[in-house]
């Protein structure tokens, strides 16, 4: 039986597909289908990561990260500016150096990964994030 998964691929699986005995049939995604699954990509990593909560998953999430990086040619320096920039004009980053911002009312605790507009944020220790701020 043949089972299709129409989702990226690393370049490998092809080879271990047929290492395996199997017939693997594949085409290379044009630029808007290529966009639309890096993004379905990363929706399938992070929700992985929250079920696993482990570093190879997370991997794999910065990997999806860096593929639409590449893909939206989005230079690497100009995204550490701005992030850069977000610190100075919000606090001191997106880790909250282990501790816990606090806010008033109104505000809701969110899981440890956020996409904001477009940007995926990660997070290295519990945060509290104000909605009606």
């Amino acid at each position: 039986m043949k089972k299709t998964c129409n989702k990226l691929i690393r370049d490998n699986i092809p080879e271990i597909i047929l290492v395996k005995g199997g017939d693997p049939v594949t085409r290379i995604a044009g630029d808007e289908e290529y966009w639309l699954k890096l993004k379905e990509k990363l929706h399938e990593e992070i929700a992985e990561f929250s079920e696993a909560e482990n570093m190879e998953e997370m991997a794999y999430i910065l990997e999806v990260a860096e593929a639409i990086c590449e893909h939206k040619n989005f230079d690497r320096n100009k995204l550490d500016r701005l992030k850069t920039e977000k610190v100075s004009k919000s606090g001191e980053g997106l880790s909250f150096g282990g501790g816990v911002a606090k806010y008033g009312a109104g505000c809701l605790l969110l899981p440890r990964i956020v996409i904001h507009n477009g940007l995926l944020m990660f997070f290295s220790a519990g945060f509290v994030t104000c909605v009606y701020c």
